[in-house]
């Protein structure tokens, strides 16, 4: 399949035109008529998904994260260093024909089916969908909005140390930082990929009591915890690992092989 072919296919999919104005997605790198017969999906460009693209013979990469980014900085430079810059990836991909293509903001707003995964698994009742500001809740209500993550109610209450449990098996972490109190009683969830800081208002607003979410600043968190809504933060990467599964099947689909690294961060002990 050409990688014109793939792109338009995505588009239908997250169509680009979602992503929000300062994101970077689309083809980043490469040649719309290069062909490839397989899609290497990872959060981001690395050593080892180059790798495993010229290893595997795949002349394509689908990344969550834009190797260039944001777009209104241009590329600075383009040089061969160290095997890990990022300037070297880009260049090495680029020597063998090898394309990137960022989904990022575009595929948040779009794959309503992470959403579905997500509180299916925490038995979670869908509401509606977030978005930075409460004027844009209103004028875009329901959970086909095209805003981010999603809030929803709980069948019964919980503690958070009862749910607490649940989210770390989903998410598959062993950890996480928390804002707030452990004993909180929780009935109303909200939930937004990556770095949710922008939408503690809105979901302080909608009345909830959890906020999951992959990273928020310091000062946000305890704002959150402070009225009374516990902010559970998953780890960035860690959040966004519908996203690996979501673009597996998403590819499969297009009847393309596909091949699946988990770049998520790790944590070390001394």
């Amino acid at each position: 399949m050409k990688v014109a072919q793939f792109l338009s296919a995505l588009d239908n999919l997250a169509p680009q035109h979602l992503a929000e104005k300062w994101d970077n997605v689309g083809l980043l790198l490469g040649d719309p008529q290069w062909e490839s017969n397989g899609v290497v999906i990872a959060g981001d460009l690395t050593l080892s998904v180059f790798q495993r693209a010229k290893d595997l013979g795949y002349r394509l990469i689908l990344n969550h994260h834009p190797c260039i980014f944001p777009s209104h900085r241009g590329i600075n430079r383009l040089v061969v260093g160290s095997e890990n810059d990022l300037s070297t990836l880009m260049a090495n991909c680029l020597s063998e024909k090898i394309a990137v293509i960022a989904c990022h903001t575009n595929f948040d707003r779009a794959a309503k089916e992470v959403n579905t995964q997500i509180a299916d698994s925490l038995g979670i009742a869908i509401e509606g969908r977030l978005f930075e500001n409460l004027s844009d809740l209103r004028r875009f209500p329901g959970p086909d909005s095209a805003g981010y993550g999603f809030y929803g109610a709980l069948p019964q209450k919980l503690s958070f140390s009862e749910l607490a449990p649940r989210v770390k098996k989903l998410f598959n972490i062993d950890r996480y930082l928390m804002t707030g109190s452990a004993d909180s009683v929780i009935s109303k969830v909200a939930f937004t990929p990556g770095k949710g800081s922008a939408f503690i208002g809105t979901a302080l607003e909608l009345g909830c009591d959890l906020y999951l979410t992959g990273e928020v600043d310091y000062h946000e968190a305890t704002r959150g915890s402070r009225s009374g809504m516990v902010v559970m933060e998953l780890g960035h990467q860690e959040s966004e690992k519908f996203f690996l599964k979501t673009a597996e099947s998403w590819v499969q689909k297009l009847g393309l092989a596909s091949d699946v690294l988990d770049t998520k961060s790790q944590w070390m002990k001394e």
